[in-house]
Formats: structure tokens, C-alpha cells, sequence
């Protein structure tokens, strides 16, 4: 009797755990694709609900229902099911919230189910070109009325924002994604090569995956819709997760890919990216201006909204990015794309770098697994930067990390300047601060900080910490006006003289003076320096004439007694950035009885707006007889 006993137990936990591994591994993965969990839709216009569901059963039904409702139950067109299943509905909300399930059979008549919620509202322009999406016929694309689709041009015949000779389809407006095609089910294959047009696929015909071994006889009877399904019973993976096809190659993993920057390498007034992972539909974002040829990707796909992704472990992850730029009046320009495949060993938080053909954007991002919060590669974080007010005291930058010291071999520092830039390794896993008081900035410059972990030799690091800066003090700049030569031309005799004037300087409130006097007349005549056609210069030899004149009197009373001579050709005036800066020159001919004959004047005037370096400005300030040649500099 115990022996009988004994073996009834055997049995039923044999049972037991057959059917618990039956279970386990007939339990399907339930996706949304489209719509997202929390996202706002237009109330009354149709959405388009994508779905895909996988099972080593096969997948035979999957089920729409909204709000406790059934929307729409497509069966598989294959005898005993396909994997994966995608499913492609319509559906038009009410105003307000909704509850949305995806419910799938396999082929064994197991239910699996995931769910997310979603608020209707006001009617959306996605491509914000002024069209509602209702009547827009290119709402991916900002076009002009009536229809909403760029203006057909020579260049452009269908006006779908493809070029003609990247058009495979030049008189048919399509999806960018689908060489300028129609493409009604939007998974990137044209119409005309898709085998399954009314359903979205994962393979070159763009249909899904269908397999030879299938459990279910032909002619099996579909699954009828049984009651409603209780959102609590979805299955895992959570709801909303973005899941990628072949998974059959390995087991599942769960990614996060967080975008963090996004340059483009000329101006625009917006961008629009189409992003793809793995053998997903392709999502259509917009990135917010950040200035200076930068946008804000990390808003849109970054942090709290970084993409969560189910998928193969034994499958490189593909990242696919083809993006568009649009001014106001303008066609749309192909940016170009950018593809790259990454396997499981950059999966740990490490930067990733891409750049389209072209060089025509760039952009930043990193793979985590399990999720990026968990990486062994977090960003560091910079504290702000306290400058002591004693100059001599040390400057030293701090800064947290969040991972294992035993990960990482060290960090990299870079400082920046406008002029300049440099990397500093750190190789010390447990450092949290540095010296940085021989990086002290300038008057008027500005030094920025950044830092990143890194393993090995650096090549493997994590994204770039936040930024911080410091500045130095004010500069006070000088403004330096040297009065080069005179150029006599046009004189009205061969030698005329001699000559006295008055070179001037001014920021606007501050104005000042050079005074040179060359000539000493008697009641009959003057004598000193004269002129001759040609090129004198004014330091080196009117100056220095009047300079040795008087010192070869030096007891007085001689005609040098009445000439006077500056220092120097060179005046200087303050000023500071966006001050205009004026000189001129007054030369006079000496006659008798103490009249002047006017030879010249003239003036010039410069706005400074760039003192990042040392300016050099020729300039000539011209005259009916004279040209004065001048120099302008600025230091600080």
C-alpha cells in the first residue's frame, strides 16, 4: 500500500511538473507597438493599433478589445498558427480615458494578453505643417495646402520629400521608408514587393515568419472571442514594452536604448527622425531646437522615455535612423541615415557614436541591459564648480558615480575652451576629485568640464557626464591706434611745408591726443620739415626729425625751440565689446604770419564685437593730397 502510495505521488508531481514546463514554455510574449502606453490620441480620427505576439506554439488569434469591448479578432491564415503574429487594426476613440488589451491564442488554446492605456483629445498635426493629419495627405512629411504634401517641384515630381533620383517610385507619393513608395502597412516594404501589404512583417516579402512544423491540422476551426478580458491578467513582458522579431534565435532579454544627443551640421528650423530597432516599425519623432545646430533628443527618447526593447540575446540589436530637416518655404531635406549593429558586448551602458552618410548629422546613445539605471557604465555627475576667493588657493572639481569601482579603470576629463581642447586621464577608479586650479580661465574665457568612466584603454566608456563651467573675470580691453605714414599725392607743388597736425583717438567718452608742430616761421619765412611725393613715415623719420632737431639744441635758442613732438605714434583708449572706436588726422601747411594752409583731415570709425583674440586692422584714412596709413590692435 505505501509502495502504491509512494508512486501516485511520483506521478502527480511528475504531472505537475511536466505541466508547469508545458506552461512555461507555451506562454506567449504580447506586444503593443503602436499605440504607447499613456499616449494622447484625437478623438474621432482613426488610430491605427499595431500588435505582435509570439509563441513556440504558434500564434492561431489575437484579439482587440477597448474599454471591456471586443474591437477586432483576425485569425491566423496559416493551418496551426504563425510566429510571430502581427496585428494591424483601426480603431476610432472617444473622447476620454481607454483600456486597451491585445489577447492572443496559441495553437494549444493558452490566452496571453498586455495592456496599456491611452487618452483621446484634440485633433493632432503631426508633421505641424498647418494640415490636421484627418485631410493630410502626407502627414509624416510638413507640406503646403490644400493637401498637406510638399509642393511638387522638377526635382521632386510626386512631392513626397524624395528626391527623383532617390525615388523608386518618382510619380507616386510613398514612405520614405519604402524608397519613396506607397507602403499601406508601414512596415518598409513597398507595396508593389510586399506579399502581405495588409499586414505589417518582419521579413524581405513583408510578411511573418511562417514555419514548416506546425502542431495543429489544416482546416482546424478558428478560436471564437470569449469574455471579456480583466487587465490584471496580462502576461509578461510589462505593458507598453517595445519587443524586436527573431527571437527564436536565443532567449529574451530586456533593453534599453536612451538617445542623449543629436547635432545636425547645418541650420534648420525642424527635424524629424524616423528611428527603427531590430525589426520594428519604424517611429516618426521630432526634436526640439536646443540652438546652435543641436537638438533635443534626449526629451523624446531619453531618460523616462528611453525605449524599452525584448530581444534576442544572441542577435546583434539593429538601430536604424534616417532623419529629415525642413525650413519654413523650403522642400524637405534628406539628412540621410544611419545603421549600425550591436551586439550583446555593448549592451552595458557604453557610448554609443553614429553619424550619417554625409556627415550630415550626429548623434549620441547607449544599449543598457537590464536597464540603463542598472548599467556597470552610468554617466558621472559633476558638482558645480567653487572657486575660493583667495586666488591662490586650489580650485578642485568633485564629482559622484554610481558604479562599482572593480568595473572601470579609470575617467577622462575634457577641458574645453573656444580655442581649445584637451583630455585629462584619470587612472583611479576611486577618485571624486581633481585639482583643476592650472585650468584657471582667462579674463573673458570660459573652461568646460566634462567626465566619463572608462574601462581598458578608454575606448569603452560611459556617456559624458553633465557639463560645468568657469569663468574668469571681466577683461578690460585697449584699444591701440598707431598712425603708420602719410602718403603725399596730388600736392599742388613738387615740396610743400612745413607741416604741424594733430592725431586723435575716442571710445565715445574718452577722447585722445597727439600734437606735433614741425615748423618755426619768422616775419619773411618758415623753416622745418617738409614734404615731399611719396611715403613718409610718421614715427620713424617726421618724428625722429623733429626728435634730433631738438636735441641738437639743447640750449635753446634755436628755430627748434618752437617744434613739439609725442612719445610715440601710437594712442590708446579703453573700451569694452560693441564700443565704436574712432581716429583721425588733422595736417597743416605752415605759412608766414601765422595762417595754415589745410592739407588734410579725415576720421574712420570701427565697432569692436569679437575681442576673442588680438585684431589687426589696416586702415587708410584718404585726402585730397594726403593718406594717412593707420594700425589698429586691441589687447587686454
Amino acid at each position: 500500500m505505501g509502495v502504491v502510495t509512494i508512486l501516485f505521488v511520483v506521478l502527480v508531481l511528475t504531472g505537475y511538473v511536466y505541466s508547469s514546463t508545458a506552461s512555461a514554455k507555451s506562454q506567449s510574449v504580447v506586444l503593443f507597438r503602436e499605440p504607447n502606453d499613456g499616449d494622447r490620441l484625437d478623438a474621432g480620427q482613426p488610430v491605427i493599433v499595431r500588435a505582435l505576439a509570439r509563441d513556440d506554439n504558434k500564434i492561431t488569434q489575437m484579439e482587440l478589445w477597448v474599454d471591456g469591448q471586443l474591437v477586432d479578432a483576425q485569425q491566423s491564415s496559416i493551418p496551426g498558427g504563425i510566429n510571430p503574429f502581427p496585428m494591424l487594426s483601426t480603431w476610432y476613440p472617444a473622447p476620454g480615458a481607454h483600456t486597451l488589451i491585445v489577447r492572443a491564442y496559441n495553437s494549444r488554446n493558452t490566452a496571453a494578453q498586455t495592456t496599456i492605456t491611452v487618452q483621446a483629445g484634440v485633433t493632432a498635426d503631426q508633421d505641424k505643417d498647418g494640415v490636421p493629419d484627418e485631410v493630410d495627405a502626407c502627414p509624416d512629411i510638413p507640406g503646403v495646402p490644400e493637401d498637406g504634401c510638399p509642393a511638387p517641384d522638377e526635382s521632386d515630381r510626386d512631392g513626397d520629400g524624395a528626391a527623383n533620383d532617390l525615388d523608386a517610385c518618382p510619380d507616386e507619393p510613398g514612405s520614405p521608408l519604402a524608397g519613396g513608395c506607397p507602403d499601406a502597412d508601414g512596415d518598409g516594404v513597398a507595396d508593389g514587393s510586399d506579399a502581405c501589404p495588409g499586414e505589417p512583417g518582419s521579413g524581405e516579402d513583408g510578411c511573418g515568419e511562417v514555419a514548416d512544423d506546425d502542431p495543429v491540422a489544416a482546416g482546424d476551426e478558428p478560436i471564437v472571442a470569449g469574455e471579456a478580458p480583466d487587465p490584471e491578467d496580462d502576461e509578461d513582458p510589462e505593458p507598453g514594452v517595445v519587443g524586436g522579431d527573431g527571437m527564436d534565435a536565443g532567449a529574451a532579454v530586456d533593453l534599453e536604448v536612451e538617445g542623449y544627443e543629436f547635432r545636425t551640421t547645418s541650420a534648420y528650423e525642424s527635424i524629424a527622425c524616423y528611428l527603427r530597432l531590430g525589426e520594428e516599425d519604424p517611429r516618426r519623432y521630432e526634436f526640439a531646437s536646443l540652438g546652435e545646430m543641436a537638438w533635443d533628443i534626449a526629451a523624446e527618447v531619453g531618460g523616462a522615455n528611453s525605449i524599452r526593447v525584448l530581444h534576442s540575446e544572441e542577435e546583434p540589436l539593429q538601430v536604424s535612423v534616417e532623419c529629415l530637416g525642413s525650413n519654413p518655404g523650403e522642400e524637405p531635406i534628406d539628412l540621410g541615415g544611419y545603421t549600425a549593429a550591436h551586439g550583446s558586448e555593448d549592451w552595458d551602458g557604453r557610448e554609443q557614436f553614429g553619424s550619417s552618410e554625409g556627415n550630415h548629422f550626429n548623434l549620441r546613445y547607449r544599449i543598457c541591459s537590464p536597464s540603463c539605471e542598472a548599467s556597470i557604465l552610468p554617466a558621472p555627475s559633476l558638482r558645480p564648480i567653487l572657486v575660493p576667493f583667495w586666488w591662490f588657493l586650489p580650485v578642485t572639481l568633485h564629482w559622484d558615480w554610481d558604479g562599482n569601482n572593480d568595473d572601470i579603470d579609470g575617467f577622462g576629463l575634457s577641458v574645453s575652451t573656444m580655442d581649445d581642447a584637451s583630455m585629462i586621464d584619470i587612472p583611479n577608479p576611486a577618485m571624486r576629485s581633481l585639482d583643476i586650479s592650472d585650468y584657471r580661465p582667462a579674463c573673458g574665457e570660459t573652461v568646460h568640464f566634462q567626465l566619463y568612466a572608462y574601462q581598458g584603454d578608454g575606448s569603452v566608456h560611459s556617456p559624458m557626464s553633465n557639463e560645468q563651467t568657469w569663468s574668469g573675470r571681466p577683461c578690460h580691453y585697449t584699444a591701440n591706434v598707431t598712425f603708420e605714414s602719410l602718403d603725399a599725392h596730388s600736392l599742388p607743388f613738387p615740396v610743400i611745408g612745413p607741416i604741424r597736425g594733430l592725431f586723435w583717438a575716442s571710445n565715445g567718452t574718452t577722447t585722445e591726443r597727439l600734437e606735433f608742430n614741425a615748423c618755426a616761421c619768422t616775419a619773411g619765412s618758415c623753416g622745418g620739415y617738409r614734404l615731399h611725393h611719396g611715403s613718409s613715415g610718421i614715427d620713424d623719420e617726421i618724428f625722429a626729425w623733429i626728435r634730433g632737431e631738438i636735441a641738437s639744441c639743447p640750449g635753446g635758442g634755436c628755430a627748434s625751440d618752437l617744434y613739439e613732438v609725442p612719445a610715440a605714434a601710437t594712442i590708446s583708449v579703453p573700451f569694452d565689446p560693441g564700443d565704436d572706436i574712432s581716429y583721425g588726422a588733422v595736417i597743416l601747411d605752415c605759412d608766414p604770419g601765422g595762417t595754415y594752409d589745410l592739407l588734410f583731415v579725415g576720421s574712420d570709425t570701427h565697432r569692436i564685437e569679437d575681442v576673442g583674440g588680438v585684431l589687426l586692422l589696416s586702415d587708410a584714412l584718404e585726402g585730397i593730397f594726403l593718406n594717412v596709413n593707420t594700425m589698429l590692435t586691441v589687447t587686454h
